[in-house]
């Protein structure tokens, strides 16, 4: 094994600890690794409404109620999330754009 492969494989280790209470290197771990543990990365991921909208368009296996509950934090994410997700809660996503809309 060389080692630059070992470094960055200590470094995607790094990333991993550090993706357990960062949302956008959860979303691109999950994005980046096939064998990512997806209900992990996406509880962390949701701690943010924009990567929760990243996170369900665009790793497969990802839930969407949990993903759908973080993106209608903010008026913005839940108008996007209810546009482009197929099988979003419109009710839902509406509630929060409408919300704030005033």
């Amino acid at each position: 094994m060389s080692s630059k492969s070992l470094q960055q494989k200590l470094s995607i280790l790094k990333d991993e600890d550090q993706a357990n209470t960062h949302s956008h290197l959860a979303y691109f771990l999950a994005k980046t690794i096939p064998e990512a543990n997806i209900d992990k990365y996406c509880k962390v991921a949701c701690k943010s409404p924009h990567y929760a909208y990243l996170f369900i368009r665009d790793i497969p296996g990802a839930k969407i109620e949990e993903c759908c509950e973080a993106a209608c934090k903010d008026p913005y994410w839940a108008y996007y999330f209810a546009k482009d997700i197929p099988g979003a809660n419109i009710e839902k996503c509406q509630d929060a754009v409408f919300r704030y809309a005033w």
